[in-house]
């Protein structure tokens, strides 16, 4: 794919960002060259000078008491000093050169255009019509997101929504509002608005009598559920983003245009998403399930048989892509702007992947799983990792044999879990009934078996004769028997009483 045709799924702020971080990190010169040209038209365009000046380093982003950069997108560009993120850093072209008599009179209309806009909104005010204050604020917060102050965007959004008469007005401004919150990085305040948001339109949209206000309130829900897993994904919440993005992709796939906002995320973006966070947090059938459905990754068959790879217990070629650079992206993503970001993610899904294979055996060579997974620089050092953080519980490696095994406990599949305590419950209860039909063979000859024990000394009863001996003879009883009955009564009465049973 050209990068034309990537960048045509954006638009404003979005599209500018994205221009920017490839003609920043891509290790492709010509193609980081022709995303400045169009970065730097855009700017130029919109009359962005901050962002104009940024980037060629003639302005640096103060941070204010709340940790937010105060008016900028948040973005960071050449001549700043947050360089330990591992990005690539690259300068503009040095055929590019800022262009100072742009660089004036385009300062100077924005500032003309916001006074123009300031003055409606004072009219407005002043002749107190909620609508046209509405549009006023809007009007004004456009402007600035354009031109790049953020700050002053989201404050005269919040402004406008007091002057929202309904439902319908209220979620057409909230996407405005989660748009410019989103593509400055102010997460923490587009998480309490996307909140917020889902209590409001709870229930029956009142005020959308209409079939066009239904839809616009669908439309707002949808784009709702994307601006929450955008910034559960940025927040390092993975698990959460997964989970939304598969339902929506699950929801809507075969409808691309619903899951389309080109101002934050394209289709293919959340599609994307959603089977990478899903590799990295899902279980095999989850992912499956995603794989599987018709129309769920229709926008990315790649990541969809890379999947079903996955799932069929094919780790090799996922642990290959997300160990080639390019191999799943072809161009750098704003939501792993940082080398860290997108190296933790691939590593923890390469870490899935092994133990994943692990589990079944309790014994494997490691020369075995070197020559499996060539693309892993040192198998025995990644699994000793592994160990030490406690994934891989119980397992113990024989340096001279060169084995990898796990000790019995190490197992905690909950099925085998289910099995022994099934053994464990057949086997006493086999035991049970097993003494249950001795007790009742007993009672039917009329048997009693005792321990033997009195007075500290043992006799030997029926018991220590054992079974061969518990039942007796018919032809022992005779005659002969016949003068114990005579015995002295008083030696008898002598005796302990249990002793005559």
């Amino acid at each position: 794919m050209d990068l034309e045709t990537y960048i045509s799924r954006y638009s404003g702020e979005t599209r500018l960002q994205r221009l920017l971080l490839i003609a920043q990190q891509s290790p492709d010169e010509a193609v980081a060259t022709q995303a400045f040209e169009m970065a730097e038209a855009q700017m130029k365009e919109e009359g962005n000078l901050r962002q104009y000046k940024k980037v060629f380093g003639l302005s640096t982003v103060t941070a204010t008491s709340t940790g937010e950069t105060s008016g900028d997108m948040a973005m960071q560009f050449v001549g700043e000093s947050k360089s330990s993120e591992g990005n690539l850093r690259r300068p503009p072209p040095s055929s590019f050169q800022p262009d100072e008599s742009w660089m004036a009179s385009t300062e100077a209309a924005n500032k003309e255009a916001r006074h123009v806009l300031q003055g409606r909104l004072s009219a407005s005010q002043s002749q107190m019509h909620r609508e046209a204050i509405r549009n006023a604020y809007v009007a004004l917060a456009k402007h600035d997101a354009k031109t790049g102050n953020a700050s002053a965007a989201l404050a005269s959004l919040f402004r406008a929504m007091d002057y929202c008469t309904s439902r319908t007005q209220s979620g057409q401004l909230s996407l405005v509002l989660l748009e410019v919150a989103l593509n400055a990085g102010c997460y923490v305040q587009a998480r309490e608005y996307v909140t917020k948001l889902e209590h409001t339109l709870q229930g029956n949209p009142a005020g959308a009598t209409s079939s066009e206000g239904t839809e616009i309130l669908q439309d707002v829900s949808i784009k709702l559920q994307i601006a929450s897993g955008l910034e559960r994904m940025a927040q390092g919440d993975y698990a959460t983003a997964a989970v939304t993005f598969s339902n929506l992709c699950k929801a809507h796939g075969g409808a691309t245009a619903k899951l389309d906002w080109p101002t934050v995320a394209s289709a293919d973006d959340i599609a994307m998403y959603a089977a990478l966070l899903s590799l990295a947090t899902q279980g095999r059938s989850e992912i499956l399930w995603l794989a599987e459905h018709p129309e769920a990754l229709e926008l990315v068959p790649a990541m969809r048989e890379l999947l079903s790879q996955w799932a069929k217990a094919n780790y090799v070629k996922t642990i290959q892509a997300f160990s080639q650079e390019g191999a799943i992206m072809e161009f750098p993503d704003v939501y792993f702007s940082t080398v860290d970001k997108w190296e933790k993610l691939s590593q923890s899904i390469r870490e899935k992947c092994l133990l994943e294979y692990l589990k079944p055996y309790q014994c494997v060579q490691l020369e075995h799983m070197a020559k499996l997974f060539p693309s892993i620089a040192n198998v025995q050092d990644t699994l000793v990792d592994l160990m030490g953080r406690g994934l891989l519980e119980g397992a113990k490696i024989d340096g001279r044999a060169n084995v990898l095994r796990k000790t019995q406990g190490a197992n905690k599949n909950p099925a085998h879990s289910t099995l022994k305590d099934l053994g464990q419950m057949e086997d006493r209860i086999l035991d049970d009934a097993h003494a249950m039909l001795i007790r009742l063979a007993c009672l039917e000859q009329d048997l009693c078996v005792s321990d033997g024990l009195y007075d500290g000394s043992r006799r030997r009863t029926a018991a220590t004769y054992g079974r061969d001996h518990m039942v007796e003879d018919d032809d022992d009883s005779s005659d002969e028997d016949t003068p114990m009955m005579d015995a002295d009564l008083q030696a008898a009465a002598a005796q302990n009483p249990e002793d005559l049973y």
